[in-house]
């Protein structure tokens, strides 16, 4: 079985695809991306939350995956997309998941990650956003790009980012974020 890279947006790309999506009807899908944004969260912890997760200043997970505990303090733009789509939402309670599956009788059930790749993909192919395999994974990198950047792309970034997913190692951090094949194109750019 071959496994397909998935590679991380511009953060400029992300910031105009959430702002040209508030006037869409779809908060729901604006809301799924800015979590993965923002939060660098996996797309299996993002589903599992619930109104109540997400309306104070801080996000308490307990990673599916790893069993680790994460401590997120949400970010002001991020909160303003929560306060938007509940606005638009209106939840009946708080305690319901936000993103819920639309098909069958599921009631108050989650999303499922099929279905959220399903609803990335349409939102890349409706924005033409090329990156390569869109998925919610493309979220989760976009947030380990923007932190490397932001960071002045330090190896502090990096082993800060190691330690927040989890890696054995820095340079597997490296090659998650493609930071690997660009450094190696550079070199033979720069003889």
């Amino acid at each position: 079985m071959k496994k397909t890279t998935t590679a991380p947006l511009k953060w400029t790309t992300a910031q105009k695809l959430l702002a040209v999506m508030r006037e869409e009807a779809d908060s729901e899908t604006r809301l799924l991306l800015a979590l993965g944004f923002y939060t660098g969260l996996r797309i299996s912890d993002i589903l599992q939350l619930q109104w109540r997760d997400i309306m104070g200043d801080t996000l308490e997970v307990m990673e599916r995956k790893t069993q680790k505990h994460r401590h997120i303090t949400i970010n002001p733009k991020l909160k303003k997309i929560i306060s938007q789509t509940f606005q638009q939402q209106q939840p009946d309670f708080l305690n319901d998941y936000i993103f819920k599956g639309k098909r069958g009788p599921n009631g108050n059930k989650p999303l499922t990650v099929v279905g959220a790749n399903n609803r990335i993909k349409a939102v890349f192919k409706k924005y033409d956003i090329r990156t390569q395999n869109p998925s919610s994974h493309t979220l989760r990198k976009t947030f380990a790009l923007r932190v490397y950047e932001v960071n002045n792309r330090s190896e502090d970034a990096l082993i800060l980012l190691s330690e927040m997913f989890n890696h054995s190692s820095i340079a597997i951090t490296r090659k998650y974020i493609g930071i690997t094949p660009q450094r190696i194109k550079n070199v033979y750019l720069s003889l």
